[in-house]
């Protein structure tokens, strides 16, 4: 039987991290209103807020008003600076490393033309871009 906490690496990885957040900030501040009910509100603010900082958002319990969010430019800026949150925290996660990536599974380490070879990415994609303004 496995350990409970063995797979808590997955659990705290900073993607799964921000998933999580970016999930229970759009519950509580895009949630749709119910036919019952006709006013919408976030049930909490405080909780809200502190989400928001974590993904980024430096906003304040007047822009999580039902008038501030009603407004579809203001409802939309909030989500554009998400998304780009959530792209930046994917590209500092899958930037290359220069070790292998089942090297704890396989007991192995990168080769060293692979090295050579990532090495050498950044040269290759100048040349080509050079070769395709002179087209």
């Amino acid at each position: 039987m496995d350990s409970v906490d063995a797979y808590y690496h997955h659990f705290a990885h900073p993607i799964n991290c921000m998933i999580r957040d970016y999930n229970d900030f759009g519950r509580l501040v895009f949630k749709a209103m119910t036919q019952r009910d006709r006013v919408q509100k976030i049930d909490d603010v405080a909780y809200a807020i502190r989400l928001a900082k974590r993904l980024g958002l430096n906003i304040n319990k007047n822009h999580l008003s039902v008038q501030f969010l009603k407004v579809r430019e203001n409802a939309n800026a909030i989500k554009e600076k998400l998304i780009q949150f959530i792209c930046k925290v994917m590209q500092r996660e899958n930037d290359y490393e220069d070790a292998y990536v089942g090297s704890e599974i396989f007991k192995k380490s990168i080769n060293l033309e692979t090295r050579n070879y990532m090495g050498t990415l950044p040269k290759r994609i100048e040349n080509f871009q050079t070769n395709m303004n002179k087209n």
